[in-house]
């Protein structure tokens, strides 16, 4: 409805449109539906009534699909990255991100991080998830307080499995706004650059969805884990289910560690049933949501773990979908 609000009182009503576009800052565009457009359309999700929002829809604005499928002109390079993924973000427009393909493996999204020490040692200590061929997702902390970052494994059971992908990383980008010795651990998300595209044509390797709107809640349902556990001298994945908590309740417990939470953190799994999850499952390790349609999208990035324990305590992830469009602003080529 806000969609259509913003199309209908502040745009002139034009069904015609042109495939090619200069967006309103003057980038080569395509003139697409909007939903088509992941970086137009989450802001219509996060902000559908400020003057900015209005201001950048309406000057993006470029014709109608029909009455009920307003376009934008979308930056080519944004449309780009999309392609290369196959899709970013689910809805009925793309279908290809968090599918499994058959007799393929469990969680063909999910990396493993490795780290270099100075002297000289190799150790897999965190967890990411793939969103398009050439990023992973991680949290901040698995950044800014580890050894340096080496390689990304990629489609495997095991870390001594044949089955696996091994790629340099280019580089990494922390969200501006984390930092390492807060408690509260706010903006614990980061983005790791692979130094070569992966190639999903297999099915060993698959990107996951990455959703848009923030405002969906999934309290007192139950989603998906996945991440990595070591067990003797072996990392093996480790996959659970844990339901999800209303963040206020999460607080009560959460504050006598002094641990205040944001909309943009969420609580799953502790004493709501029904839950199961590997001890040791890693930082960076991923909760996931199952649509309809059986694609999987990312909805938290495991952050804080509870006093030693204690296991009754819920586990605090950074909450995939407030961080959209820093997520978009951020993927190159």
């Amino acid at each position: 409805m806000a969609l259509l609000l913003i199309f209908l009182f502040f745009t002139p009503l034009i069904i015609t449109s042109y495939e090619h576009c200069q967006t309103p800052n003057q980038q080569p565009g395509k003139c697409v539906i909007i939903n088509q457009c992941p970086h137009l359309f989450s802001v219509v999700l996060q902000n559908a009534t400020g003057e900015e929002s209005k201001k950048l829809i309406q000057k993006s604005h470029c014709g109608f699909e029909s009455l009920l499928f307003p376009k934008v002109c979308c930056p080519l390079e944004a449309i780009e990255l999309l392609e290369e993924s196959g899709a970013i973000s689910q809805n009925k427009h793309s279908t290809k991100c968090g599918l499994h393909v058959p007799d393929g493996p469990s969680d063909p999204w999910l990396a493993l991080l490795e780290y270099e020490h100075g002297d000289g040692r190799r150790e897999f200590l965190c967890g990411g998830v793939l969103i398009n061929k050439r990023y992973v997702l991680t949290a901040a902390h698995c950044i800014t307080q580890k050894p340096k970052l080496g390689t990304v494994h990629l489609g495997e059971y095991r870390s001594t499995s044949g089955l696996q992908l091994v790629i340099p990383v280019d580089g990494t980008i922390v969200h501006p706004e984390y930092k390492p010795n807060d408690p509260h651990q706010y903006h614990d998300i980061a983005l790791v650059r692979l130094k070569q595209k992966v190639n999903f044509k297999d099915g060993i390797v698959r990107p996951i969805c990455v959703p848009m709107d923030s405002r969906k809640v999934f309290i007192g349902k139950t989603l998906q884990l996945a991440g990595w556990d070591t067990v003797g001298n072996f990392t093996k994945k480790r996959d659970g289910i844990a339901t999800v908590w209303n963040n206020s309740e999460c607080h009560l417990i959460y504050n006598t560690t002094q641990v205040n939470l944001k909309d943009s953190q969420m609580c799953a799994g502790g004493k709501k049933l029904p839950y199961r999850d590997q001890h040791h499952i890693d930082f960076g390790g991923i909760l996931m949501h199952v649509a309809k349609d059986t694609s999987y999208s990312v909805q938290g990035i495991r952050s804080i773990v509870p006093p030693c324990c204690e296991k009754d305590y819920p586990k605090v992830y950074t909450k995939v979908a407030s961080y959209f469009t820093w997520i978009m602003d951020n993927l190159k080529p």
